[in-house]
């Protein structure tokens, strides 16, 4: 039997006069069950409604993700901006617009290991790099570009995502570029010659910007400190901060090297000063003999005997004053 709580009306007989009646439980029920029917819809159409909103360093790309949708980008929320809705089953991606570093050295917190690379010598060498950068954002348009073409493939809103396609950009680039520059360098040259240094740096940065945007199908990147929207886009910043060699018995070879030239530097920088103080006083000694002056001539016999292979071995004395002087050398 059913229950009078869902029937829509009740008959009822008085005598020969039949009395429709809605019952009143009926009557509520109509009201609440589809009062609660609402509400479940709305709040679980909140589970599934999505809400963007975006730091002021990031840029957040939404599209369609529901099982029936295209796909497609619905909308992008600028920097600072939100929160918005952004409709059911919507996906939504953030994006760094900020100044970003690409570090590959050994150092803590580098995003990769050094460059590695052979001299002209054979001498395998280590190089540790950076490139300063921002993601291109002129435009939604080219917002929109850059996530077809690799933002997406590379789930670059993720931090491995975005490791990882820093790895297969720039990183790439860094090592097709670092092995043609060190051949032509021997190791002790790299290791220790600020100049040729400079040259590696440039040449890691030599078109650093076009080489990656023909690699992925897209202008990705421009230089640091590009504001947000800024059409302008400069090439990346790259700055070389050591060039060592890979081995350390090497190293240890260069640094002997190094520091036994060092020596022989400063050994020829002592004869040469020794070699103009002994000019100098040379001079006066010849005007000291001129005016009988001793005192000066022996200053000179002393520096001689101290530094016999910065002066000559006879003082020529004007012959109106004497004789010339040998000078003793032991």
């Amino acid at each position: 039997m059913g229950s009078i709580f869902f029937k829509e009306e009740v008959k009822v007989r008085y005598g020969d006069e039949t009395i429709i009646r809605t019952p009143r439980y009926g009557r509520i029920w109509g009201v609440i069950i589809p009062s609660v029917l609402l509400v479940f819809v709305l709040l679980m159409s909140l589970f599934f409604i999505t809400v963007a909103s975006a730091d002021s360093d990031r840029v957040v790309l939404c599209r369609n993700g529901g099982p029936l949708d295209d796909k497609s980008v619905r909308s992008i929320v600028d920097p600072g901006n939100g929160p918005t809705l952004q409709g059911l089953n919507t996906n939504c991606y953030s994006y760094p617009t900020s100044t970003r570093n690409y570090v590959a050295s050994n150092e803590e917190g580098a995003d990769r290991g050094p460059l590695t690379c052979t001299a002209s010598d054979a001498v395998a060498m280590t190089v540790e790099a950076t490139a300063r950068f921002t993601l291109n954002t002129e435009s939604h348009a080219q917002i929109e570009e850059s996530f077809n073409a690799i933002l997406n493939r590379y789930d670059a809103h993720t931090e491995d995502g975005w490791d990882k396609m820093l790895d297969n950009t720039i990183g790439q680039e860094f090592d097709a570029q670092i092995e043609s520059t060190c051949r032509n360098y021997n190791g002790r040259a790299m290791a220790s010659d600020p100049e040729i240094l400079t040259s590696v740096q440039d040449a890691l940065a030599r078109n650093l910007r076009n080489r990656i945007n023909d690699s992925v199908g897209t202008d990705l990147f421009c230089g640091p400190g590009v504001p947000y929207g800024e059409a302008d886009c400069p090439e990346l910043t790259v700055s070389v901060t050591r060039i060592i060699a890979s081995s350390e018995a090497t190293r240890a070879s260069f640094e002997r090297e190094v520091q036994a030239e060092a020596e022989t530097r400063a050994a020829q920088q002592e004869v040469r000063t020794a070699e103009a103080r002994s000019e100098a006083i040379l001079a006066q000694a010849q005007a000291a003999a001129q005016a009988g002056d001793n005192y000066v001539m022996l200053q000179w016999i002393q520096l001689c005997n101290e530094h016999p292979e910065a002066c000559p071995q006879t003082l020529i004395v004007p012959s109106n004053v004497g004789t010339n002087i040998n000078i003793p050398t032991s």
